[in-house]
Formats: C-alpha cells, sequence, structure tokens
C-alpha cells in the first residue's frame, strides 16, 4: 500500500505555522468540523488528485451507487477482509471472472462448493486431473487414465462398454491488445458544433520508463497513438514553437 502521499500531507500540516506566526506553510487546503461534514449538489461532483487518493473511515465506509458502479485499474485491484469474509452478489445477470494472461487460484482452508441449481456444471481444458490426498487420479484429456494403490469401486445397475464417442465445448480466446492512447488537443471554446483543434502543435509525452515521445499534432488535434505493452501514467505538455494554425492562443 503506497502511503507517501498521505504522509506528505501529515507532515505539511504538523509544520503549519501557528496563528500568530507570519511564517509560510505549504499550500495545503484543510477541512475539519466536529460535527460532520457534508456535501451535495444535483449535478455532478468531481474528486481528483495527480497522485493519490485515499479514503478512511474509522468504522464503515459505504459506497452506493443508483446505476452503474465502475472500478478499473491499471496495475492491479485487490480487495481484503480481515473477519466476516467476502460477498460477490449478482442479483440478476451473469458474473464473469477472467485472468486473461494468467491462472485463476481458488483455495480454501474447508471446502469448496460448486454448483448450479439449473442447467448444467461443465469444466474443460487440454488436461483435466482430479487428485485427492492419497494420490488417487482421474486424468482426462488424450483419453481416460484412473489410478489408485487403493480399491477402485464402480456401483452401477448395468454396465455399457461400447465404442468411442466424444462432445465439446465452447473455449473463450482472449485477444492481448497493448496499452494504447491518444492525446487532443484544443482551444478554449471547443465543441463539437464549434471546433477549435489545437493543429500542428509541438508537444512531448513523457512516460514513467523514462521514455520521452516528441511530435506534432494531426489537423484535428490529436498526438500520435502511443503503445506500451503496459499502462503507464503519462505528463502531457504542450510546448510553444511559433504561432501553430487552428487558432491564436
Amino acid at each position: 500500500m503506497d502511503v507517501q502521499g498521505i504522509e506528505a500531507l501529515r507532515q505539511s500540516l504538523n509544520q503549519w505555522p501557528a496563528p500568530d506566526n507570519n511564517g509560510l506553510g505549504d499550500p495545503v487546503l484543510a477541512m475539519t468540523a466536529a460535527a460532520g461534514i457534508a456535501s451535495a449538489t444535483p449535478r455532478s461532483q468531481v474528486h481528483y488528485a495527480g497522485e493519490n487518493h485515499d479514503t478512511t473511515a474509522q468504522d464503515n465506509l459505504q459506497l452506493t451507487s443508483g446505476a452503474a458502479m465502475h472500478l478499473q485499474a491499471g496495475k492491479g485491484l485487490s480487495a481484503f477482509a480481515q473477519d466476516a469474509g467476502i460477498s460477490a452478489i449478482a442479483n440478476r445477470g451473469k458474473v464473469l471472472v477472467q485472468a486473461q494472461e494468467d491462472d485463476i487460484a481458488l483455495n480454501a482452508q474447508k471446502n469448496l462448493h460448486v454448483s448450479a441449481v439449473e442447467g448444467e456444471v461443465v469444466i474443460t481444458a487440454p488436461t483435466i486431473r482430479l487428485v485427492a490426498d492419497d494420490g488417487s487420479y482421474i486424468k482426462i484429456g488424450g483419453g481416460v487414465e484412473i489410478g489408485s494403490q487403493g480399491k477402485v469401486t464402480v456401483h452401477a445397475s448395468e454396465h455399457d462398454w461400447i465404442g468411442p464417442k466424444t462432445d465439446s465445448a465452447a473455449i473463450p480466446s482472449f485477444g492481448r491488445d497493448p496499452a494504447a492512447q491518444q492525446v487532443t488537443f484544443h482551444y478554449p471554446g471547443h465543441s463539437e458544433q464549434s471546433p477549435r483543434a489545437a493543429a500542428d502543435h509541438s508537444y512531448e509525452i513523457k512516460l514513467e520508463d523514462g521514455s520521452l515521445v516528441k511530435g506534432m499534432t494531426n489537423a484535428d488535434g490529436l498526438t500520435e497513438r502511443v503503445q506500451r505493452e503496459m499502462m503507464h501514467q503519462a505528463q502531457v505538455s504542450a510546448l510553444r514553437s511559433g504561432t501553430p494554425k487552428g487558432g491564436a492562443q
């Protein structure tokens, strides 16, 4: 967990000068109220942080949305509960969990239960292995192999040994698109009805890996598409180089 941002704020607040001191502290905005703080608007609210955004509650933290809620992260999501467990429930609609480039691990100290009230449970892979603690196993793939050092018991009213037969199941395919973005430059007053794109404008894009992308915006004010295998934070700068087209600065 990255605590550098909140620790820097804490240090700035601790070093604030006293009210009767003419010294200057860091330009920090702080709000406090003994009985609570309420912030409301019938329209939208935007909270932006150039570094970290920390939200902490000594008791409960509750987030509610009347429509959809989206969580997006460039470098992973983590959820941990010390006590009382974790619940993820879809009252209506499908639950989709994918690991598009790595493994999914489901581990339990006690039981692992998989069930379907209607329909079926389908497990598909090039090879499927069921292995018990004593080493007994069933291996499916390239035929069926059963092994055990103990007794194998099969209960059935009839046993039919007939010719070969196979089945099939759909397997998802995952694309691997790299992270790629473009930036649009425009002048104040820009809108779809009255565009004021900053065409032929010099720019620099500095990525967190230290690489630097330089260029000129096209006729629509777009930079080149910056593409990397992993998502990066970027610092975008517009450079003055003569009088660019599209409008006066």
